[in-house]
C-alpha cells in the first residue's frame, strides 16, 4: 500500500508559550492516530506559523484522520487561522535509498 504524507499549516494568536503548552496537552492524543506512524511538529515563531507533518500508512487511514472529530477540532479552534492542508502519495523507492524514516518495505528493483 502507498503511504501517504499530510502537511499542514496555520497562523496561530497565541503567545509561543501557551502554544507550546496546548501542543504538549494533546500530544499523546496525536501520537494515536489510528493508521498514523509519526508526527512532526512545526513552529516559526516570527511569523507566528505552526504546522506538522504525518505519515500514514495509506490514503484510508489520512481520509479518516482529515475527517475526523481529532483534526476538526484544530480547524474549528479560534486560536488558529489561514489553515492549508496538503496530502502527497510517497515515492517510496527513492525515499527509502535517500534514508526517509518510512517503514520498511521490501523492494525488488
Amino acid at each position: 500500500m502507498t503511504q501517504y504524507i499530510l502537511i499542514t499549516r496555520y497562523n496561530y494568536k497565541l503567545h509561543p508559550k501557551e502554544l507550546e503548552t496546548m501542543q504538549a496537552a494533546v500530544a499523546d492524543r496525536f501520537a494515536n492516530i489510528p493508521g498514523c506512524q509519526w508526527k512532526i511538529w512545526l513552529l516559526d515563531e516570527t511569523k507566528k506559523e505552526a504546522g506538522a507533518v504525518y505519515l500514514f500508512d495509506g490514503k484510508p487511514a489520512l481520509e479518516s484522520f482529515r475527517n475526523g472529530r481529532l483534526f476538526g477540532s484544530v480547524l474549528t479552534n479560534p486560536a488558529f487561522a489561514n489553515f492549508d492542508m496538503r496530502m502527497y502519495a510517497i515515492a517510496e523507492k527513492p525515499s527509502v535509498i535517500t534514508n526517509a524514516p518510512l517503514k520498511h518495505f521490501e523492494f525488488f528493483f
